[in-house]
C-alpha cells in the first residue's frame, strides 16, 4: 500500500513540474522579428490583418485585405496591411505569447501617430491576442482612434493552462469587437464566445462549395499536423465527409470574406449599442450555400 501511495505521489508530482514547465515555456517568447508597419504619412484610417500560425500564405486573409482595398480606394487616407508576423507564428505552443509581445511593438509604432483616426483590426486563430495588446499599448501612449476589431475563430489560450483566457478578455480594449465563431471544430480554445465582443454564431450554416472545396496551400512540410490525419486536421474540408466539412477552423474567416461589403469596410460603422458585449446571434446562411 505504501509503494503505491509513492507511485502515486510521484506521479503527481512529476505532472505538477510538468505543468510549471510547460508554463513557462509557453509563456515565454521567442527571439522575434517584428517588423514595422511603416504606414505612410497622413493615414487616418487604418486596416490590419494577422493570419494564424503557421499561416502566413491564408488565402481567405489574403482575399480579405484586396476586398478592403477595393472597398476604400477612393479614400487616399486608407492604408490596408496583410501583415506577416511568421516569426512568431511559427511556434504554435508560444505563439499566443508571442503575439502579445507583436501587440505591444505594433501597438508602441502606432503610439507615435497622431494622425490615425480608426484602426480596424481582423485577426483569425492565434493572432487573436495581438489586437487586445496592441490596442491597450496604443491607448496607454495616448492613442485615441477609434478600434474596430473583428475576430476570426480566435485563440484563447494563455500559457499553458488557462483555457478561458480569451473568453473572458478578447475585445475588451477596442471600441467595438465581434467574434466571428465555429464552436465544433477541432482547433483547440477557439469554440468559445467572448464576454467582451458580440459573438456571431456561424457552426451551424451549411457550408457553400466554395468553402468545401477549398484547398489549403500549405503541405505536412510547412505545418506537421497536416499529415497527422482528418482527426486532428483542422483545415482539410472533404466533399466525401459531411463531419469533416464542418470541421471549419476556417470557416469564420471564409464566411466574413464573404459577407464583407463596401459599408462594413468603412471605419466607425458598428457599436456595442446595436451589438451589446457578450450577447451571441445566428449568422445569417450565405446566399450561395449549397442545399
Amino acid at each position: 500500500m505504501k509503494k503505491i501511495k509513492n507511485v502515486i505521489f510521484s506521479l503527481a508530482a512529476l505532472l505538477a513540474l510538468t505543468t510549471l514547465l510547460m508554463e513557462v515555456y509557453t509563456r515565454t517568447t521567442d527571439d522575434l522579428v517584428v517588423s514595422k508597419l511603416n504606414i505612410p504619412p497622413n493615414t487616418k484610417h487604418l486596416v490590419l490583418l494577422f493570419h494564424g500560425a503557421k499561416d502566413e500564405n491564408n488565402p481567405e486573409m489574403a482575399a480579405i485585405s484586396e476586398k478592403f482595398k477595393q472597398f476604400l480606394a477612393n479614400d487616399p487616407s486608407s492604408t490596408v496591411i496583410n501583415y506577416d508576423w511568421s516569426s512568431g507564428a511559427n511556434n504554435r505552443l508560444r505563439a499566443g505569447s508571442n503575439a502579445i509581445k507583436y501587440g505591444k511593438i505594433l501597438g508602441e509604432e502606432l503610439g507615435l501617430d497622431t494622425s490615425l483616426k480608426s484602426l480596424t483590426i481582423i485577426a483569425h486563430s492565434a493572432s487573436g491576442f495581438i489586437p487586445d495588446k496592441l490596442c491597450r499599448t496604443y491607448r496607454d501612449l495616448g492613442g485615441l482612434a477609434y478600434i474596430d476589431v473583428t475576430y476570426l475563430d480566435a485563440f484563447g489560450l494563455r500559457g499553458f493552462a488557462d483555457t478561458n483566457y480569451g473568453a473572458r478578455n478578447h475585445g475588451n480594449c477596442a471600441d467595438f469587437a465581434v467574434n466571428i465563431v465555429n464552436t465544433d471544430d477541432p482547433a483547440p480554445t477557439t469554440n468559445k464566445f467572448f464576454s467582451n465582443a458580440w459573438n456571431l454564431d456561424v457552426t451551424g450554416l451549411r457550408r457553400p462549395r466554395g468553402f468545401a472545396s477549398r484547398n489549403d496551400p500549405r503541405t505536412s512540410e510547412d505545418d506537421v499536423w497536416l499529415g497527422v490525419g482528418e482527426a486532428m486536421d483542422d483545415v482539410k474540408r472533404n466533399l466525401n465527409n459531411p463531419e469533416q466539412e464542418h470541421n471549419g477552423h476556417y470557416w469564420p474567416p471564409y464566411y466574413f470574406l464573404m459577407t464583407l461589403d463596401e459599408e462594413m469596410a468603412q471605419p466607425k460603422k458598428r457599436d456595442h449599442k446595436e451589438f451589446p458585449r457578450g450577447s451571441i446571434s445566428v449568422a445569417e446562411p450565405l446566399f450561395a450555400a449549397e442545399e
